[in-house]
């Protein structure tokens, strides 16, 4: 089939329009990557090459924020860390979902601010705050108040390297700094550091493979920096592979490629029509 020129021009302005849709995803990862990204109502992600930050949106009482790590091996999904529960955190006994009279978030480059007006007129303020390899996350309140800040883990096997024996124990001690172990199966074995800005009582309580820490501070102000590792076990080649096909980050790569490569099958096809 002899193409004419204007054949070839509309064949290149689509193909040109392909190419550059693909290289989105990439394009939009490098500007965005270290920054919170907005995809639903009050619903939030941060990514950096170590972490990810997720918050859940509105008026979901879980996952603000849910803490993810990348393990080497595994790098086709984040391993989850520790989960904020917003139902079992209470400020004066009063819980930031049950007893939430109004909700609003604000965003920043780096951080997210949540503000929460309880029942009996107590307004607190939560402070997301992820960096590099860790994540920092406040309570703030305007006055002296008895802070229960609740969060949920899973895989949870040793505290301050402890085991924890049994499907079902707890655990309770007086600390600024403590660690929890874990180990996802076929990825590896990892830990959660959590430094606090003051000594609070703490309780960690393991029911199978789900563990539940509650932190209990009496002041104006909490703050807890999460920070956690993974010691990947060995695995084949052929897995790191296959685990890759499907990470974001690959799949970002191949995009354009795909594109550039069909685009090429089509005008080769076109020509011999």
């Amino acid at each position: 089939m002899k193409l004419t020129a204007l054949n070839k021009l509309v064949f290149v302005i689509v193909a040109v329009y392909i190419v550059s849709l693909s290289f989105v995803p990439l394009v939009n990862s490098f500007f965005r990557n270290g920054e919170w990204v907005g995809f639903e109502r009050g619903a939030y992600y941060y990514r950096n090459n170590k972490l990810e930050v997720r918050i859940a949106g509105f008026p979901e009482g879980l996952g603000k924020p849910r803490i993810y790590i990348y393990a080497p091996n595994s790098s086709y999904r984040p391993i989850m860390l520790v989960e904020f529960d917003d139902r079992e955190t209470t400020v004066n006994g009063y819980s930031l979902y049950h007893d939430l009279e109004n909700l609003t978030l604000r965003k920043r480059e780096t951080t997210v601010i949540l503000n929460y007006e309880l029942k009996g007129e107590v307004i607190v303020r939560k402070i997301i705050w992820p960096e590099e390899e860790r994540v920092t996350i406040s309570l703030e309140s305007e006055e002296s108040s008895e802070f229960v800040l609740v969060m949920k883990g899973r895989n949870c096997s040793m505290v301050n390297g402890m085991e924890l024996g049994g499907s079902r124990s707890t655990l309770e001690f007086y600390r600024e700094r403590f660690s929890m172990g874990f180990e996802v199966k076929g990825v590896g074995k990892g830990v959660v550091d959590f430094n606090l800005s003051s000594p609070a009582e703490v309780k960690v309580l393991r029911d199978k493979d789900r563990c539940t820490i509650a932190i209990e501070y009496y002041g104006e102000r909490l703050s807890m920096t999460v920070r956690g590792e993974m010691e990947s076990t060995a695995v084949s080649p052929i897995s790191i592979l296959a685990t890759n096909v499907v990470n974001h980050r690959f799949v970002q790569i191949l995009l354009p490629l795909v594109a550039i490569g069909a685009v090429a099958l089509g005008w080769a096809l076109w020509r011999k029509m």
